[in-house]
């Protein structure tokens, strides 16, 4: 277990560009303030890219964010769930983990994480944020949807891979390595690439 979560002695760093901003043109900060927007803009396929619960999640928690401080959600977690400090940074953690990787897999390692608390308590204080008290029904419709998966560590969640023996949304379930192969030589000839999708009709198939 101790390898699928985001321990508490792990660093967190401020990334300081002022120094470097400071002495650009006016032309060369706005090119760069844009590119860096447009950049996180399209960051967002990522999550698509890592599981099929990763834009749930991210979403939700982009949403309890959005309308509520870190120091609000501190308080209820300690004041009405009952939450320790260990548990609430647990809980931070794994939200950073999130934002920082676009998803439930690490950007370095490929390997799930999973939130260092119970279910019911982690499930308790989403619920009791002010967007579960402001919308609990699609509060309750995003944890049905995907708490499971959250948690799941089975076999093929804990690390990105072939479908067989990993978790993937680049390739179909049917998928397998000696595909990979025929398709990769294909896609070195063409210059291309994409999502890969096997299809079967009949006794032959294709891929899409």
């Amino acid at each position: 277990m101790s390898d699928y979560i985001i321990h508490t002695s792990t660093p967190f760093l401020a990334l300081d560009c002022e120094d470097s901003f400071r002495p650009l043109s006016e032309k060369e900060k706005h090119y760069a303030h844009y590119l860096s927007k447009a950049s996180w803009m399209g960051s967002l396929i990522i999550c698509l890219q890592t599981s099929a619960e990763s834009p749930l999640i991210f979403s939700m928690l982009l949403k309890i964010f959005l309308i509520q401080s870190m120091k609000s959600l501190e308080q209820t977690a300690v004041n009405i769930c009952n939450f320790s400090e260990d548990e609430v940074q647990a809980f931070f953690l794994y939200v950073c983990g999130i934002f920082s990787s676009f998803g439930n897999y690490r950007g370095f390692g490929d390997t799930k994480f999973v939130p260092d608390l119970e279910k019911e308590k982690f499930v308790r204080l989403l619920k009791a944020t002010t967007y579960g008290e402001l919308f609990p029904q699609e509060m309750e419709l995003i944890l049905s949807s995907c708490l499971e998966s959250i948690y799941s560590l089975n076999d093929n969640n804990r690390q990105l891979g072939f479908p067989h023996n990993g978790t993937t949304t680049y390739l179909s379930k049917n998928f397998t390595p000696e595909d990979n192969e025929i398709v990769t030589e294909f896609l070195k000839k063409k210059v291309c690439m994409k999502d890969i999708f096997k299809n079967t009709y009949a006794e032959s198939f294709f891929y899409s």
